[in-house]
């Protein structure tokens, strides 16, 4: 493993690299054969369009829509590499590329609040943790089927049944989309005032997981198309609507998206989209508002909700107000990189009719026919 500095400009290669084994050691050998990678099945297996998206949809989110809409316009051969999530090999495992780019992310920024640069400078000097992650992901790879799917099978030799628990698993009983990663970034301990990287075996695990379920969706998409359309279509769904939540509990909860921001606050301000419209209908009523600021500034695990209203000419009214949210908040935010984005994301994660493709490019645009509240002023 060569001697790369740990900076932004790693951080950048991660998000845009076509060379995904450049870190791999040709001494250790891979644990998933060619044949059995996500690259090989969608190049050489016929994977409806439905499945594809919902396996992109994660890593797509890391590009803007001019750099997207560049990669789609290259041929077959060449769009192949960077349209594959889970490429980059290290150490014999493969890694996601949204996951990578996490860890990555999360330990520049810790090494500067933690002074890590001296334990952390190289990427080399992550090898131990590289060598216990493939450790974990070949258990979790390996053993998926005895592990995730044989425990809750009541027959044998059912495909049926173990799409079901399968799909069960990547959509974590179907109350979220499909995931393809954990996506957690690194998590550090502290032993006598030194941070160290942990959970390196269980991530591992959790991704060759992770990584074998879709390996499985892809060499047996006939079974499974049916499963990703009715969630698609909202048939199959957990309704966690119904689940009933109480202001007074949640604003008692630390903001842990936006620390300096109360949330006191945010329902206050989202509170206008509980509130009659020009039309006399409500865009949300309480409920969906709790599970918005729980789901998103609590859990930082967005659920993505319907608004109880369509959207006409109207749509740009209620666009507006996650817009003017961003404005409000900005001089409050740790770090400022990106945050255009990470604001665009906070309704779009958490609210249908809004997508990257359309609404993105347009995120600037805004009116003030929905009233909001004003700055906050620090944490409330």
């Amino acid at each position: 493993m060569k001697e790369i500095l740990i900076n932004d400009d790693l951080l950048e290669e991660v998000r845009l690299s076509r060379n995904t084994w450049k870190w791999q050691d040709k001494k250790v050998d891979r644990i998933v054969d060619i044949g059995y990678t996500h690259e090989y099945l969608l190049a050489n297996r016929t994977v409806d369009d439905v499945i594809k998206e919902f396996y992109k949809k994660s890593f797509k989110e890391m590009y803007t829509v001019d750099e997207w809409q560049e990669f789609m316009s290259l041929d077959k051969n060449n769009k192949s590499d960077i349209t594959n999530n889970c490429s980059f090999l290290i150490e014999g495992a493969l890694h996601n590329r949204l996951n990578l780019w996490a860890k990555i992310e999360i330990l520049l920024k810790c090494s500067v609040q933690f002074k890590l640069n001296n334990k952390y400078k190289y990427f080399s000097d992550l090898k131990p943790y590289f060598e216990t992650y493939a450790c974990g992901f070949k258990s979790g790879y390996n053993q998926f089927i005895n592990i995730i799917v044989k425990p809750h099978s009541l027959f044998d030799n059912s495909k049926e049944e173990a799409s079901q628990i399968i799909f069960r698993y990547l959509t974590n009983a179907q109350s979220n989309d499909p995931v393809v990663t954990s996506n957690k970034g690194f998590k550090f301990r502290v032993e006598n005032g030194n941070y160290d990287i942990c959970n390196d075996f269980l991530d591992g695990l959790n991704e060759g997981c992770l990584y074998r379920a879709w390996t499985i969706v892809f060499s047996q998409s006939e079974l499974f198309l049916p499963l990703f359309q009715n969630y698609l279509n909202g048939s199959d769904k957990v309704k966690i609507e119904n689940k009933e939540l109480k202001k007074g509990d949640i604003l008692k909860k630390q903001n842990n998206l936006i620390p300096r921001v109360s949330l006191q606050y945010v329902y206050d301000f989202f509170s206008v989209l509980i509130e009659p419209n020009k039309k006399g209908t409500f865009y949300l009523n309480e409920q969906k508002l709790l599970i918005f600021i729980e789901s998103t500034f609590i859990n930082e695990d967005p659920t993505l909700q319907s608004f109880n209203v369509s959207f006409n000419k109207d749509k740009k009214d209620v666009k507006s107000v996650f817009r003017r949210f961003y404005e409000n908040c900005f001089d409050l935010e740790y770090d400022k990189k990106n945050l255009s984005r990470k604001y665009f994301d906070i309704m779009n994660k958490a609210f249908k009719g809004f997508s990257v493709d359309k609404d993105l490019s347009k995120w600037h645009e805004t009116n003030s026919v929905i009233p909001t509240k004003n700055k906050p002023k620090g944490k409330l």
